[in-house]
């Protein structure tokens, strides 16, 4: 019974602590952390040698061993009075060796010769039907000897594992686009492996094993490329407002695109605008649709339609609700490899409202320079200023603008003037009727 135990691989040796380092010299080697002293894994045995150095500079009696298995006898090989000694490597695929130092301590080294250990590839295949929108199966056939080694302490042969090398492209969403990186995963021998479902298409290539890329003579093998199929759907959502309408009241948040908001409010008319960033999936071979309804539960849609992005204007207070789906096909087209996505939004547009103020100071330090009305939601309105004559001196038909108190581009005397206002809200009154504002009154300019 082979026991098998999870091994760091690295490219430098770890000698025991308080002891000095074993080296191979002459060939290419790993050293790998084990159950024995020290482990090599060499390019190839040819020409190498084991070289073992005090660590205290004086000269010690030095007997080499050689075993096989965890019940093998061991056999002189060497003897040594010096600082340091060495020892040609054997031309075994798998060798043991023990090093008595002054008759008293002993050093157990095992070393492999991987070229007698052969990595073949005959075959990689991407396999993705048992859950494609989340994760597929590569599936590789792999033919590799298992590398055993036997510490004396163990009457059964532990085994060395391989890693292996999965690289694909990959995708990631980063602020308004898809970065492009290359990923490079490592994998056991076991041929079969689970990642996560890649956004774009992509092939898949095993390399190994991870002495031979050490070593720099890796094979590898490519699969076909496999068409991706999962989606993945972000989308940054904003309400566009007239900048210069200051005097407008709620007029909407956020102003700036953003993902994490998904409910909107403001003034009507509401300019609602969600950009869909969704994956090259659906960019490319899916479809993007987007509901609105007066329900959450999308029973019906009030307008429906396709297309990449959502810019719409609501008129109407109310709440509606804007749901946005994206996959990589047409359900009707192939409904069983079919990945889709959704997101929803609440729109809340705000009821009506219109206030005057009595007073305005149009002496250009910047503070209330223009009348201006106070107001959210309105769908039409006119206004009209006259003076203590009845002569009219301002209309203008824009609540987001305002009479700056000149006539003819000249100042209006300070005084008392007369307005006439009517207006349309977004909203209805407890009649269904749309509800209206007809509001006179008198605005004192002061200077």
């Amino acid at each position: 019974m082979m026991k098998k135990i999870f091994l760091y691989m690295m490219l430098s040796v770890l000698p025991a602590a308080g002891q000095a380092a074993f080296e191979i010299n002459g060939v290419r080697s790993v050293g790998a952390v084990s159950r024995m002293d020290t482990l090599f894994v060499v390019q190839a045995t040819a020409g190498g040698n084991i070289v073992y150095a005090a660590d205290d500079g004086m000269e010690h009696s030095y007997v080499w061993y050689s075993y096989s298995t965890g019940n093998d006898a061991f056999f002189e090989l060497q003897r040594d009075n010096a600082v340091e000694t060495s020892l040609p490597l054997m031309d075994a695929a798998s060798q043991g060796y023990m090093l008595e130092i002054d008759a008293a301590d002993s050093l157990y080294v095992w070393v492999f010769g991987h070229d007698k250990y052969p990595v073949v590839f005959s075959g990689i295949s991407v396999d993705d039907e048992s859950g494609y929108c989340d994760f597929i199966s590569v599936k590789a056939d792999i033919s590799a000897e298992p590398l055993i080694y036997y510490p004396r302490s163990y009457q059964e042969g532990v085994e060395l594992p391989r890693s292996y090398e999965l690289c694909f492209d990959s995708v990631y969403f980063s602020t308004d686009t898809y970065v492009y990186e290359r990923v490079e995963q490592t994998v056991d021998g076991s041929g079969q492996y689970d990642v996560d479902a890649p956004l774009d298409d992509t092939s898949f290539t095993l390399k190994g094993d991870c002495f031979d890329l050490a070593f720099g003579t890796a094979d590898s093998i490519e699969s076909e490329v496999y068409t991706a199929k999962a989606v993945e759907l972000h989308a940054l959502a904003s309400v566009r407002i007239r900048e210069d309408a200051t005097n407008e009241l709620d007029r909407g948040e956020p102003s700036e695109s953003t993902e994490t908001v998904v409910n909107l409010e403001g003034s009507a008319p509401l300019n609602v605008e969600i950009l869909n960033y969704s994956s090259p999936a659906v960019t490319r071979d899916g479809y993007s649709e987007w509901c609105v309804s007066s329900d959450n539960s999308f029973q019906s849609c009030m307008f429906s339609l396709r297309s990449p992005d959502f810019r719409y204007t609501f008129e109407e207070q109310g709440t509606y609700y804007v749901r946005l789906q994206v996959s990589n096909n047409s359900p009707s087209d192939n409904p069983d490899e079919s990945c889709m996505q959704e997101k929803i939004y609440q729109i809340d547009v705000l009821s009506s409202s219109l206030d005057v103020p009595n007073v305005f100071t149009p002496n250009g330090d910047g503070m209330n320079d223009e009348f201006r009305v106070a107001y959210k939601s309105l769908i039409s309105f006119h206004g009209v200023i006259y003076n203590v004559w009845g002569r009219k001196v301002f209309e203008w038909t824009d609540p987001a603008t305002g009479w700056d108190g000149t006539i003819d581009g000249k100042p209006a005397a300070e005084g008392v003037y007369y307005y006439v206002i009517e207006a349309t809200g977004d909203d209805y009154d407890d009649n269904g009727n749309r509800k209206t504002y007809g509001i006179r009154g008198d605005i004192n300019l002061l200077r």
